[in-house]
């Protein structure tokens, strides 16, 4: 009964995606969303990494170890859960970079090998980079934070919640003063 329940919420095709998606997000350093359109196919197959170097990672363990009980335990959990979203991966990304890292080290000996390792690692951490400027960039927006942060979908909500209001005699909703403050301050700023 539990399996129908299951199946009725996400089929195995689309549950497979979802983890090809979320690897790929891991692979790639970004979000499969800030990818045009016609690149998004580049996420899933990143993502077909994934198993493949824990698979040959995995083979190279001479025995089972309790780091490996609890990779299959997470796996087992996060395989079967019907969303999609890379963040769950986190806690065992040093495990999976681990297991690739096993995977590679018995293919360092062709220098295509080693090249294309520091080509992806090069490009990783530029992707991480450019998102750490470009979150910074965002954040200390000052008063053009609305129209910046996720490029102004939100900016309505934004200026409707910190913009200073009526007080409650007035019949509209109290802002704190402190936050009205803080932006007319960022309001003044300099360009």
């Amino acid at each position: 009964m539990l399996l129908e329940r299951w199946q009725g919420v996400v089929s195995p095709g689309e549950l497979a995606l979802y983890k090809l998606n979320d690897w790929g997000e891991l692979v790639i350093n970004t979000s499969a969303a800030k990818l045009p359109a016609a690149m998004r196919w580049a996420v899933a197959a990143g993502g077909a990494a994934v198993p493949l170097a824990m698979l040959l990672g995995a083979r190279q363990r001479r025995r089972l170890a309790a780091v490996d009980v609890y990779m299959a335990s997470y796996c087992a959990i996060l395989l079967v859960w019907p969303y999609q979203d890379a963040r769950f991966w986190i806690p065992v990304f040093p495990l999976l970079l681990g297991y690739a890292g096993l995977a590679a080290a018995q293919y360092t000996r062709f220098a295509a090998v080693r090249w294309t390792a520091v080509a992806y690692l090069s490009a990783f951490g530029l992707l991480g980079l450019v998102a750490l400027a470009y979150s910074t960039w965002i954040s200390l927006a000052h008063d053009r934070f609305p129209e910046r942060f996720a490029g102004g979908v939100y900016r309505a909500s934004y200026h409707a919640a910190w913009a200073p209001g009526p007080t409650p005699a007035g019949g509209g909703a109290r802002v704190d003063p402190q936050i009205v403050r803080l932006v007319q301050r960022y309001s003044q700023a300099p360009r």
